[in-house]
């Protein structure tokens, strides 16, 4: 009989019941990352009592992990997209928009307080850490590499390709 009152008591005028919106709380807290890098999604939200599972959905259609920690080693355009989750007793999430984009991203910078012509901007290209250091060893890697591979070899050499290496030895 108490149980039976106490539930009449807790259950809202018009038996409509409010749920608390879960979270998704990113780590790190970036919602545009480059390829390779890693991220990882926490959905925060009332469950049940020992209970821990999470509904995952990107794009609206639901993934294949149910914890409330989603983590995605080495990104990848696939990854991209909006997420959502929702745990046992709350309402869905807002959406979080998350970008992948590849190794380097334009943006313009103003290079004076004026902001009216195009030439008061300079470009730049924002790149994730591994891409740069990459980068800088390909770059200074070049001269050497030149000196040390043999004549016929044209792989992963700036301008030269597969058909280069049959035009020369096959006479196209």
């Amino acid at each position: 009989m108490w149980l039976l009152t106490a539930l009449l008591l807790w259950v809202p005028v018009g038996g409509q019941v409010d749920f608390i919106k879960a979270v998704i709380i990113l780590q790190p807290p970036y919602f545009n990352m480059f390829r390779e890098e890693n991220v990882a999604l926490r959905c925060e939200g009332p469950q049940f009592p020992g209970h821990s599972s999470v509904q995952w959905l990107l794009n609206g259609a639901t993934i294949q992990i149910s914890t409330p920690r989603h983590s995605i080693t080495a990104a990848s355009f696939s990854d991209s997209g909006e997420y959502t989750c929702q745990t046992g007793l709350s309402a869905p999430s807002d959406p979080v928009q998350l970008e992948i984009h590849a190794e380097a991203r334009r943006t313009l910078l103003p290079k004076e307080r004026k902001k009216t012509t195009k030439e008061n901007y300079r470009s730049i290209s924002l790149m994730n850490r591994e891409a740069k250091i990459l980068k800088i060893l390909e770059n200074r890697m070049q001269p050497v590499i030149k000196k040390v591979m043999h004549h016929d070899q044209f792989g992963f050499t700036p301008r030269f390709y597969a058909f280069t290496s049959l035009e020369g030895t096959c006479g196209f």
